[in-house]
């Protein structure tokens, strides 16, 4: 990732779920998700941990990823939410 360290975890989700069908990495630091042409996942992360934004509807929502099954599952939902 450009212009700043994203931790380990961070860019193994972003590479992981961009993937997926439909997305892509979009931003001047390629740390945001797109659907279609609209932002879909960011991650914030801190000393207190990794949460992700993800909008499913009209607002965002904040879902922690700082444990191993905490990422499977948001990988598994955003999976979900796109094959449905």
């Amino acid at each position: 990732m450009r212009g700043f360290d994203v931790p380990q975890p961070v860019a193994d989700l972003l590479a992981e779920i961009s993937a997926l069908d439909g997305l892509s990495l979009r931003g001047k630091t390629q740390t945001a998700i797109y659907r279609k042409s609209k932002p879909f996942l960011h991650f914030h992360w801190n000393e207190d941990g990794i949460v992700a934004d993800v909008r499913y509807t009209d607002d965002w929502e904040r879902i922690p990823a700082n444990t191993v099954a905490e990422q499977r599952k948001l990988v598994a939902d955003v999976a979900g939410f796109l094959a449905s």
